[in-house]
């Protein structure tokens, strides 16, 4: 190649962006109607289908050394502008549930992963899941331990 054909070179920059949204956390000593993780899975279960497209469901944990949560949320994904973007286009009733520390505060937070990855992989498996519109969406994930299901 002739560097004195400068004419033909071209330069590109581009630079990686994303817009992601995140649920809002809830305020310090937040409480849960539910007691059990079971429980408020089933509530999720018995929510009114989303109105608004859903590209997968996403379950988030919130780790902390004092108290941890989980939260689930529905999100869309477009380009916006040139941009990737991850919206929240679902938010159940009871977005957040904490966990019960009798149960999840002696485990180690691996321990606390591979724990709520098994229950909410099991929890796939009960008629409430089937029955519900969860079981027809194309997939559901976490920020902890990757895919929980999908269709």
């Amino acid at each position: 190649m002739d560097n004195d054909d400068n004419e033909d070179l071209i330069r590109v920059h581009t630079s990686a962006r994303l817009r992601v949204e995140s649920p809002i956390p809830p305020p310090p000593g937040f409480k849960s109607p539910f007691k059990t993780l079971r429980e408020w899975l089933v509530q999720l279960c018995n929510e009114l289908p989303p109105q608004k497209p859903v590209s997968e469901y996403q379950f988030q944990l919130c780790y902390s050394s004092t108290e941890s949560l989980i939260a689930f949320y529905g999100e869309h994904y477009s380009i916006e502008e040139g941009v990737p973007t991850e919206r929240i286009t679902f938010q159940p009733a009871h977005v957040f549930f904490p966990l019960p520390k009798n149960i999840y505060r002696k485990l180690s937070y691996s321990q606390l992963k591979e724990t709520l990855y098994k229950e909410l992989k099991e929890f796939t498996k009960t008629s409430e899941f089937k029955n519900s519109f969860l079981s027809k969406s194309y997939s559901i994930n976490s920020n902890f331990a990757g895919e929980i299901w999908s269709e």
